[in-house]
């Protein structure tokens, strides 16, 4: 610190240049310096949060008023996290909350003034009937859930101060206004610069229009203060996004434009002629926690299956059908710490003004510390979107999001999505890690591995010995035994005699030879794609297909070679029901969860009855 740069009457404007420029907040006495150069030190210090994270700063020089860093410069994070500082722990976002916001008015010549604080005064804090105004705009976004209180003390007028400042701000840089601001204001209230938040929770200085360059608006992050340029001070969308940079939120971004999401405030500014009326977007509207109970949270692992639930706009939140909801949270959607929320983007009311995804589903991903939002999908009522996450089980995991209608004619309007990952049917998959369909469990075969399979009735279980019991107590199977599908007793594997012993999976189960011996046979379940029935001699590698029957092949030994399997039948047969027979026979030779170390090439004949057409694979 410079003793210098605390005098109100003679403020510090140097100018410089600089390869890149950081602003941050100095904790002990609420200033702001620039940070100079400094774009690859930040960035090695990792993900910083800004009104959280105590920084040091090593081999750079000071002037009293900026940082300026060199190839040297080593920026590390204290062990420290400023829990109570200011107005960094702002706690719930919910509840009044005060707000005070300065017309800087400074000596002759005059500087030109975009409103007067009358204007100011209803553009922030009217509350008439039909009137639009800051303050209307926050307790329709919120549901009422925060209140706007205009901030009281010397000079002020329902939340208006005109300051009036005995120096001149014409060049000064933006970081050196703010902090003579700061300083001016802090004296006209007798408190120190660190102490602002004792006046108010958030100050918003309205500079006049020839102060620091061509910009609108500047909001820091977790923080008291911000600015608007000139005729941007009654922007609505301008002064929400500040206040939103209060509030710890960050940029909502779509492509490759980091403001690019036009769905809400926190994406470009509109201009100051088109007061649009829009809200905050749905991930950063699930952040400030004004709508958690009607926020529906799905931790995305391997028990997640399925939800379907109806969204209503966040203008339309209070109006709302019990158990419709403002948005879906779908926890580590995308991997650790990055989470998709989906909102309804209705237009109407509080967000009458949004510009894009208009009455669509919003799929919008964030991560944790980090507030800064991006839109990855947009979806009118039958689309759908798929997402993934990689870390998850063996291979990663996969959910849908589906739109499945969007009522505008009800009051409110609607939309009912559905949120699902895929399930197995196909009992020779590992469901150690997957998720079996509806009506399927997972549970070991005799071999051990786990598979998603039918359970059997407990009446049967209960009435049939199984056969390992029978073996180890010395008995013998029982000569008969309930058939049809809705007695069946054998699961996948199991040793049967006939087929209408296994329980069917979806296209059925049959009672096949397994192994090297035929007289051993196993449920074995089989899919087909025509009225053909296919037949599996898992022993010679050979599947033949019912009428047609006359297929063979040489299946690959156990040391790895490649192997091609011919497949005819009364049809074409599908590929994907081929490769499933011939997998499944090359798993079943193999013992469970053992991996061949290299991987083995396998060739599919696929060729009509007739001869006429051969496809291979």
């Amino acid at each position: 610190r410079h003793p210098a740069r605390r005098k109100v009457a003679t403020p510090r404007f140097p100018t410089y240049t600089g390869a890149a420029q950081t602003c941050l907040d100095v904790a002990d006495d609420g200033g702001v310096v620039d940070v100079v150069d400094a774009t690859a030190a930040l960035a090695h210090a990792g993900p910083l949060r800004s009104g959280l994270d105590r920084i040091h700063l090593a081999n750079v020089s000071f002037d009293g008023s900026r940082v300026m860093a060199n190839p040297f410069s080593t920026v590390t994070v204290v062990a420290e996290v400023v829990a109570a500082q200011g107005q960094r722990a702002f706690g719930s976002l919910s509840g009044p909350r005060t707000y005070l916001v300065v017309r800087v008015v400074t000596p002759e010549p005059p500087t030109p003034l975009a409103f007067t604080a009358a204007e100011l005064r209803a553009k922030w804090f009217a509350t008439d009937e039909g009137t639009v105004s800051f303050t209307t705009q926050m307790v329709g976004c919120s549901g009422g859930a925060t209140v706007v209180t205009p901030a009281d003390g010397p000079g002020v007028d329902g939340g208006v101060l005109d300051l009036h400042v005995p120096f001149s701000l014409t060049g000064a840089h933006l970081t050196d206004a703010r902090n003579a601001l700061s300083d001016a204001l802090a004296q006209h209230f007798g408190v120190a610069v660190a102490a602002m938040s004792s006046v108010a929770h958030h100050v918003v200085f309205c500079l006049p229009t020839d102060v620091g360059g061509s910009w609108a608006a500047v909001g820091y992050v977790r923080h008291w203060s911000s600015m608007l340029n000139g005729e941007w001070c009654g922007t609505l969308t301008a002064q929400m996004h500040v206040i939103g940079r209060n509030f710890g939120l960050g940029s909502a971004a779509m492509g490759d434009d980091p403001y690019g999401d036009l769905t809400g405030v926190m994406g470009h500014l509109t201009l100051p002629e088109d007061p649009h009326r829009m809200c905050f977007g749905s991930a950063q509207t699930a952040h400030l926690g004004w709508h958690d109970a009607r926020t529906h949270e799905i931790h995305f692992d391997p028990s997640f299956h399925a939800w379907t639930g109806t969204l209503v706009g966040i203008a339309d939140a209070q109006a709302a059908a019990a158990g419709a909801v403002v948005s879906v949270a779908v926890r580590e959607a995308l991997g650790p710490q990055s989470h998709l929320v989906l909102g309804f983007n209705r237009r109407g009311g509080a967000n009458s003004g949004t510009r894009a995804a208009v009455d669509q589903v919003t799929v919008t991903s964030t991560t944790v510390p980090g507030r800064d939002s991006y839109l990855e999908a947009t979806l009118a009522a039958g689309d759908s979107y798929t997402f993934f996450n990689p870390f998850l089980g063996r291979s990663g995991m996969r959910g849908t999001v589906r739109v499945e209608s969007i009522d505008l004619e009800s009051t409110p309007a609607t939309a009912t999505i559905t949120v699902s990952t895929p399930c197995f049917a196909v009992p020779t998959t590992d469901c150690a890690h997957l998720k079996c369909c509806p009506g399927l469990e997972c549970r070991p075969s005799t071999l051990g591995a786990l598979r998603c399979v039918v359970p059997p009735p407990e009446a049967a279980a209960e009435a049939v010995e199984s056969p390992q019991s029978a073996a180890s107590s010395g008995g013998s199977r029982p000569e008969t035994r309930p058939h049809g599908p809705d007695q069946c007793i054998k699961r996948e594997l199991d040793p049967c005699d006939v087929d209408a012993e296994c329980c069917p999976v979806t296209t059925g189960n049959r009672c096949l030879p397994h192994g090297d011996s035929a007289a051993t046979k196993r449920c074995q379940r089989i899919e087909t794609g025509s009225a053909s029935d296919v037949e599996v001699d898992l022993a010679k590698g050979v599947v033949e297909g019912g009428a047609a029957g006359n297929a063979a092949a040489d299946a690959a030994p156990a040391g790895g070679a490649a192997s091609t399997v011919v497949v005819a039948t009364a049809g074409v047969v599908v590929l994907a029901i081929a490769v499933t027979v011939i997998v499944t026979a090359w798993n079943r030779r193999r013992r469970p969860h053992e991996l061949p170390e290299a991987p083995v090439p396998l060739t599919v004949t696929i060729a009509r009855k007739d001869g006429s057409k051969t496809s291979q694979v």
